[in-house]
């Protein structure tokens, strides 16, 4: 019995896709059983991963806060899990934190932001009670 985990579409050549197994898209891959990679440039990485297609991101709202002016522009899409079977990407590095960066942001990095916040926060609140007292 021969399994094919690894499927790649070059839209050139059929062998290296199985019988369109899993990499339906152009310039799609496939790695894992039954992976789905049907839109053109994506990854599917693992057993069952689907890719859908990208989503071009320049500002989020969240609450009253809006946050603009993101760098980088999707061109594909890299999917390690479905919706229902979602998988958590672990041993990530520091990515770069500047307005150019194109970097994923680890916990650590996300947990830095958050300390420092509630440190300004805890000061600036003494600092409005004592000026309160005065």
């Amino acid at each position: 019995m021969t399994l094919h985990y690894v499927s790649i579409n070059d839209g050139d050549l059929p062998t290296g896709n199985y019988n369109d197994d899993g990499a339906t898209g152009v310039d799609a891959i496939a790695i894992g059983p039954v992976a789905v990679a049907n839109v053109p440039n994506t990854v599917a990485l693992g057993t069952g991963s689907e890719t859908g297609s990208s989503l071009q991101v320049s500002s989020a709202t969240v609450g009253a806060i809006t946050l603009h002016n993101f760098a980088g522009e999707a061109s594909g899409v890299v999917s390690v899990g479905m919706q229902g079977a979602e998988r958590q990407t672990t041993n990530v590095a520091s990515g770069a934190i500047t307005s150019a960066s194109t970097d994923a942001i680890n916990g650590s990095q996300l947990y830095s932001v958050i300390d420092r916040l509630e440190a300004e926060i805890a000061s600036l609140k003494t600092e409005v009670a004592t000026r309160r007292s005065q």
